[in-house]
């Protein structure tokens, strides 16, 4: 898979899957019906994890989270090659990439499981998935904006970074909105449903702007034989 596809996966699969299993959960009537983006009678997690929705949820967030390992690799070594040479920032980009990788792994493994072990681990799971992510994400929008400034990116270049700034921006806006409504008491189910939806919805069109750079970043794989 090309880096540009692999972009694309990672765009959309969460957004095509998440909405799906809100579907097949509220068609079933497992969950309240209603547009949790801004009503937020339930949460990705409720959604997906009953009826025939955790088996597609649990398998498509497998495949998404070996993907991403797979787009913070090409992201690392991509962003190497625009400076010449092997960026720290881009080696614990990548490694914090792979870390949320696994995580959520852990939490679409115990999402639908009983008991207060499995419970801990899928919280700890997706915590860390939407901490460490974003983390990754602002380290790689840092080092594209500190390239813009000793090469001549074009237009797009300079639009597509300008954008993943901005929706880096949204997310930790959406995260300060959510720790200050936990510490201010003001916090409640659906507001906090609110913020999860479109937190994650922020977190996948990230990488649409990958989808535009990496048209022509190719892989090329070449076998030697030793003599």
């Amino acid at each position: 898979m090309q880096p540009k596809t692999l972009a694309i996966v990672v765009t959309f699969l969460p957004l095509i899957v998440m909405n799906l299993v809100y579907v097949m959960s509220a068609t079933a009537e497992l969950v309240p019906s209603c547009i949790p983006y801004l009503d937020g009678c339930t949460s990705i997690s409720r959604a997906a994890r009953r009826g025939n929705a955790i088996f597609v949820f649990r398998a498509c967030m497998i495949v998404q989270a070996v993907f991403l390992a797979g787009y913070w690799v090409i992201a690392r070594q991509w962003l190497n090659q625009l400076a010449g040479k092997a960026l720290r920032p881009a080696t614990i980009m990548c490694s914090l990439g792979i870390i949320a990788s696994l995580f959520l792994i852990l939490y679409a493994d115990f999402l639908g499981t009983d008991g207060r072990i499995y419970r801990y681990m899928r919280q700890y799971g997706i915590i860390f998935f939407f901490t460490l992510t974003p983390f990754a994400q602002m380290i790689m929008v840092n080092e594209l904006f500190k390239l813009t400034k000793q090469q001549n990116f074009s237009p797009l270049y300079i639009a597509v970074i300008r954008y993943q700034i901005g929706v880096v921006i949204c997310i930790l806006a959406l995260g300060l909105i959510s720790l200050f409504l936990s510490y201010s008491g003001n916090s409640s189910f659906e507001r906090e449903n609110i913020l999860e939806w479109n937190y994650a919805v922020l977190m996948s069109i990230f990488h649409l702007g990958s989808c535009l750079l990496w048209g022509d970043v190719k892989i090329h794989i070449s076998v030697k034989q030793r003599e």
